[in-house]
């Protein structure tokens, strides 16, 4: 599961640096207002990069892709804000 986690976060970190799909165009570090805000965010983002890694083979199944973006991708309060994290490393 590390290899696959390591593997996506290099092609999402790859494809938007030479202009890849929308779909993985998202803004990690992004502050949000409230918690709601940021969560929602966060769940478009799982539905559209979902999409995208399921449709060149990166995971097998949609349960394995929404396991792996609630394991990396989460919202952290910094203050008064709520910032989109993300943590190839989780």
């Amino acid at each position: 599961m590390r290899h696959i986690m390591l593997k996506t976060a290099i092609l999402l970190a790859a494809s938007s640096l030479i202009g890849g799909s929308p779909a993985i165009a998202h803004d990690v570090g992004a502050e949000y207002a409230s918690r709601g805000a940021c969560e929602s965010a966060l769940a478009q983002i799982n539905t559209e990069d979902r999409k995208f890694l399921l449709s060149i083979g990166e995971f097998q199944t949609e349960g394995e892709a929404n396991r792996w973006f609630h394991e990396v991708f989460r919202c952290e309060q910094q203050g008064d804000k709520w910032v989109l994290v993300f943590d190839p490393e989780a």
